[in-house]
């Protein structure tokens, strides 16, 4: 019998998750699914105009719970797929281990991590150029201290069986995504 194969990317904001997410969807034929998608999708069809950080993590939740939602009725029709976030780890783990159980679903968690004063620049960057308003980077920046996150519970890979693929960014120049591909793509072989 065939496997479905889930793929979970997972690290702080700004370590790049995205990036890999959407480039290995496109190489592997998978469907790719962001929060950062339904978050500014959201945002836009409920047209609200000024944003605060209150806002824009209330919606980042609401955000979370669809990918998931989107993520179990594809497992649960067998579909292999990729999900990117900053997962909670007392939410994420028993949720994605429920699933990986209930479909008999193998699992491939990529961790995402960079120095922390390299994703401070990435805020920074983020905040000057055209990224949806909706994530108040520059709130953001300015409200928090962001190397607290880095010492937090979600700075660590879940807690899930499965393949782990640890991916450092800090320099995106040395991130060898054909190797990632090429180890997600050798897992996907052995279980079909």
């Amino acid at each position: 019998m065939n496997r479905t194969v889930l793929i979970l990317l997972h690290g702080l904001p700004a370590t790049g998750k995205t990036s890999i997410g959407s480039r290995i969807g496109e190489r592997l034929a998978l469907p790719f699914f962001s929060k950062d998608f339904f978050k500014e999708s959201m945002h836009d069809a409920m047209e609200i105009g000024e944003v605060d950080l209150d806002w824009s993590r209330r919606l980042g939740r609401a955000s979370i719970e669809m990918t998931c939602r989107i993520v179990e009725q594809l497992l649960a029709a067998g579909v292999s797929c990729i999900a990117e976030t900053c997962w909670t780890p007392e939410l994420a783990e028993p949720f994605f281990a429920k699933m990986l159980e209930r479909y008999r679903v193998d699992l491939v968690q990529i961790f995402v991590w960079s120095r922390p004063d390299i994703r401070i620049e990435r805020f920074r960057e983020r905040s000057d150029n055209d990224r949806h308003p909706v994530h108040a980077d520059g709130q953001r920046l300015q409200g928090e201290n962001l190397y607290r996150e880095d010492a937090s519970e979600k700075n660590r890979p879940l807690n899930l069986k499965g393949d782990l693929i640890e991916v450092d960014t800090t320099d995106f120049g040395t991130v060898d995504l054909d190797a990632i591909v090429e180890q997600i793509q050798r897992e996907l072989d052995q279980r079909n």
